[in-house]
């Protein structure tokens, strides 16, 4: 701003300097309310961006110059290596990458949420260092999102010293206004509060250094979303089908309000756009459409200022240079990376809510050698 560069690792370190306005950006809400995320490099606030990932900012007498350093590449598979091989490579890279996280001169807990990649990390680390763990884990008073038996079962597994801390629904409501401070974002459901809390417990046992399973899901394509666009690819080819989209219920059994699903409903609810599968969003469309709905409770002042905007048409200019060549696994996966897991994932839910209690996350899927040699497989 007029020849100056004002930055902070905050927000709200900005918004100390009396020349920098505190002003909403209807278009970047916008974005927020159907990608839960503003696109890199901005934030929900009018001139007030993040260095985005995988960049580096020079500021001199010349101005101010920023460069791209890394991206994510999907585009290079190898065909000839054998699975137990890749599965090897693996392996040693991923052991590779936990052990270097686990360089510290404090101790080093880890997180335990009963899933697969917390599970696989925690596994990994007895290995490799067989001496008594601290894992942490965060559990919920109503039984529909408690996993406290996976977690025990883990944990007594391998022997952690387990810390397990029970949430109830009035905690979550007490300390979402924390939550909001540190995140500096709108979110759409409260579950960073939870991690908030958790990282506050590791703080307390006196812990600055927790490991996590962050990532698996991205690299690996373990999420639904993934599977759900190869199944409505798959319906598309014959769209007045009734048998394909009941594969749609199968992929969502432990939904209940899809699983028992009449074909009608799974038509009209995984239906909308089905037929533009030269889309290069295909695989995403659905889940930003019924989150844009949100956009129906704007007041009327912002909902008249975006007029006919369309955040879908931002995108383009954050995507990979060879991202149209994509295979279409390859275009999803780079999509829920670089804008749901970097935008939100990381940072509203994951790092934000750890370093408000001064805790520090680390990340072993998200090494950057696991990260290419996953996108070549």
């Amino acid at each position: 701003s007029n020849g100056a560069l004002y930055f902070s690792s905050e927000i709200k370190g900005l918004f100390q300097n009396s020349e920098v306005r505190r002003e909403l950006s209807p278009e970047n809400l916008s974005q927020v309310y159907t990608f839960w995320t503003a696109l890199t490099p901005a934030t929900v606030f009018r001139d007030i961006n993040e260095l985005s990932p995988g960049h580096f900012l020079t500021f001199n007498r010349k101005g101010l110059t920023i460069r791209k350093f890394w991206d994510l590449r999907f585009g290079n598979i190898n065909t000839e290596i054998s699975a137990s091989d890749a599965i090897d490579r693996f392996n040693e890279l991923f052991s590779s990458a936990v052990r270097i996280r686990l360089r510290a001169d404090v101790e080093v807990a880890a997180y335990l949420s009963g899933g697969l990649d917390s599970s696989i990390t925690t596994a990994l680390i007895h290995e490799l260092s067989p001496a008594m763990l601290h894992t942490f884990s965060i559990g919920f008073k109503e039984a529909e999102f408690d996993e406290t038996n996976y977690q025990q079962e883990v944990a007594s597994f391998f022997n952690t010293q387990h810390t397990l801390n029970t949430c109830t629904s009035a905690e979550i409501g007490e300390n979402f206004p924390h939550t909001i401070r540190h995140a500096e974002f709108p979110i759409l459901r409260t579950g960073p509060t939870p991690l908030y809390l958790l990282s506050k417990s590791v703080r307390q046992h006196n812990i600055k250094v927790v490991i996590t399973g962050e990532g698996a899901d991205e690299i690996l394509a373990g999420y639904n979303i993934f599977k759900e666009d190869k199944i409505r690819r798959f319906w598309a080819r014959n769209p007045q089908s009734d048998i394909r989209p009941l594969l749609l219920g199968r992929l969502y059994h432990y939904l209940p309000a899809l699983k028992e699903a009449r074909p009608a409903f799974l038509k009209m609810f995984f239906g909308f756009r089905l037929n533009e599968t030269d889309n290069p969003y295909y695989s995403h469309l659905i889940r930003w459409h019924n989150t844009s709905r949100i956009q129906h409770y704007f007041a009327s002042h912002i909902v008249n200022q975006l007029e006919k905007y369309e955040p879908v048409d931002e995108i383009a200019q954050n995507m990979a240079e060879n991202f149209t060549h994509l295979s279409d696994l390859g275009k999803s996966q780079y999509l829920e990376s670089s804008i749901f897991m970097s935008g939100y994932l990381l940072s509203s839910q994951g790092d934000r809510m750890s370093m408000a209690n001064s805790v520090e996350g680390r990340y072993p899927f998200l090494d950057h050698r696991l990260i290419e040699y996953a996108a070549t497989l």
